[in-house]
């Protein structure tokens, strides 16, 4: 895994603007036929372009990262770039907190009733098992 080209780089430089963001947004709220396409492409500006800053910052990091890390920080870095598509497409992404998983999620609820006692017998007989 070498380091991430420049051009594809450059090619997200138009979104660090916030009035060529908000334009781009409204554009794509307005086609979709979202009403208060104007509000929603005013509130989502600066977490769009967070997410593509964010992004495109893990995925530089991969060229000086040593090759243990380089997968997280791809992982990191297409999910933000992924968030900002999200955005795009789904103006009130995220609606809650409560639908957000460890990376980009559907409006699904997280389960409260989680029960790991299958792991946790899986983990005793491994301790316990002579290798």
């Amino acid at each position: 895994m070498g380091s991430i080209d420049e051009t594809y780089i450059q090619a997200y430089l138009p979104f660090y603007s916030t009035s060529y963001t908000q334009k781009y947004l409204l554009k794509a709220y307005q086609e979709q036929g979202i009403t208060e396409a104007a509000q929603y492409s005013f509130s989502n500006c600066y977490p769009f372009i967070s997410y593509i800053e964010n992004g495109l910052l893990y995925l530089k990091q991969t060229a000086q990262a040593p090759a243990q890390i380089k997968p997280l920080l791809l992982y990191y870095g297409f999910t933000h770039l992924l968030k900002a598509c999200v955005l795009i497409v789904d103006p009130i992404y995220p609606e809650t907190t409560a639908v957000l998983a460890h990376g980009v999620s559907t409006r699904k609820k997280k389960s409260n009733n989680m029960s790991f006692s299958w792991m946790r017998s899986k983990y005793k007989e491994m301790a316990y098992s002579p290798t």
